[in-house]
């Protein structure tokens, strides 16, 4: 039987099949097909989300939700909700601008786009494995480009090859945080690369080898979060994208990236590189701060101005028990 975490990332892609096998035998009735499937598979995914069980994951289980990424899952869930909502008066405007426009076709790729995109994110948020995660997150690049070209013009253009050339060399660099992280934990038995178990032997971790591992994952991660001095993406992206899928990419997509840097945190939390981690995300923090005021002042279009959204009042806080995400990007 299917458990509840791998529902939650396969039945987006069942969904999206459904739509594209639809749309190819009536594309007439594309748009009225895409509004129930987007709609029905939020629901679908919501209803799971509130009744999945975390904090009962086998120890070298791959996928599974604990009191952290339970809440990003739920953020997760509840935005595509509202976003599939507002994507129906979009798909019902978008036949309607079609219709007066004889000379162009309905996109039928906004909704499989969406929901592929949906169970990429909920398997980088319900990834125990780093290696599994960084999979997860290379595939939001991949589903998420078609909705920054939905437009197909110049702009367009210009803004899915800038989004794929600068994410693609953060998640090859991210790539190699992941390599280095195998090398940290070759002395803890059996870890791998399963978060709980290199957390368990988190004193076992080679310090030169943990701190490139970190490196690589902040910079490789944090470009796909948004991070500056990477954050350049983030403009044209927000612009270009439908609103809906604009919304995903800024309470979804970074967050689950920041989730990522969040899972190499946990794990070096109990080390002596813990104070090295918190003042370099910090400093990069305070930057993505200054960057995203700055911007937010001379933008001028509504939807570049809420890109940097304050990317930056980021990473940490000095708290009496640590330091602690004040937000993301």
């Amino acid at each position: 039987m299917m458990s509840a975490q791998l529902m939650l990332i396969v039945m987006p892609v069942i969904f999206a099949a459904v739509s594209i096998a639809l749309k190819a035998r009536a594309s007439a009735h594309a748009p009225a097909f895409d509004k129930i499937i987007i709609v029905a598979a939020a629901a679908v995914h919501l209803v799971i989300t509130i009744q999945l069980p975390y904090g009962q994951n086998a120890p070298d289980a791959l996928i599974g939700a604990d009191s952290l990424n339970y809440i990003f899952l739920l953020i997760l869930s509840t935005l595509f909700l509202a976003s599939a909502l507002y994507s129906t008066v979009f798909i019902a405007e978008m036949a309607v601008l079609i219709r007066d426009a004889h000379d162009e076709k309905y996109n039928h790729w906004y909704v499989p786009a969406m929901l592929l995109t949906l169970a990429t994110l909920s398997g980088v948020i319900l990834s125990r494995n780093l290696g599994l995660m960084w999979v997860f997150i290379e595939a939001t690049t991949l589903f998420t480009a078609p909705l920054i070209l939905h437009h197909k013009g110049k702009e367009s253009l210009e803004a899915v090859w800038k989004y794929l050339f600068i994410c693609s060399v953060g998640i090859a660099l991210a790539f190699i945080g992941v390599l280095a992280m195998t090398e940290a934990g070759r002395t803890i038995h059996g870890a791998g690369l399963n978060v709980d178990a290199l957390r368990a032997g988190a004193a076992g971790i080679s310090p030169l080898w943990g701190g490139i591992a970190f490196v690589f994952a902040l910079v490789g991660f944090g470009t796909k979060m948004g991070l500056a001095p990477m954050h350049t993406w983030l403009p044209d992206a927000h612009s270009q994208a439908p609103s809906p899928a604009s919304a995903m990419f800024s309470g979804a997509l970074t967050i689950s990236a920041f989730l990522c840097i969040l899972r190499y945190y946990q794990i070096f939390s109990a080390t002596p590189m813990i104070g090295f981690i918190r003042q370099l995300m910090l400093i990069l923090g305070l930057i993505s701060l200054f960057v995203a005021a700055v911007y937010v002042i001379r933008a001028r279009n509504f939807k570049r101005k809420l890109a940097p959204r304050g990317e930056g009042a980021s990473f940490q806080k000095p708290t009496k028990r640590g330091n602690f995400p004040v937000g993301d990007f």
